[in-house]
């Protein structure tokens, strides 16, 4: 595989965890459905599995922040659920800039091996 290949890969890795964390609604479940196929993928890119792993949870993470069925709850909490969007809207801000420099750390972690 190419150079270019596997820095996009490391560079995308929290992102996708954050994706995964969003549509289920919970990171244990994202990384049950696809981190077998991130570490096979990192190993064929030769990207250290650990780093690969670990930068998909710290996505999962800041995605699940603003997961429809946890907006939903923590709205509910605060007796507000009528302004899950609202809510989810202020939240997803400090997803993606968490999320940036997570990808970024992955990148640069990949380049010093």
């Amino acid at each position: 595989m190419s150079l270019a290949s596997a820095l996009g890969y490391a560079f995308l890795v929290p992102l996708e965890g954050s994706l995964g964390s969003f549509m289920t609604s919970t990171n244990l479940s994202s990384n049950i459905l696809v981190s077998s196929r991130q570490r096979s993928a990192a190993a064929a890119l030769g990207i250290r599995e650990a780093i690969t792993l670990g930068a998909r949870t710290v996505g999962g993470a800041t995605g699940n922040a603003v997961a429809p069925g946890d907006a939903l709850v923590g709205a509910t909490v605060v007796g507000r659920p009528e302004q899950v969007g609202h809510f989810r809207r202020r939240i997803l801000p400090w997803s993606l800039g968490v999320t940036a420099p997570v990808a970024s750390a992955t990148l640069l972690l990949h380049l010093i091996g």
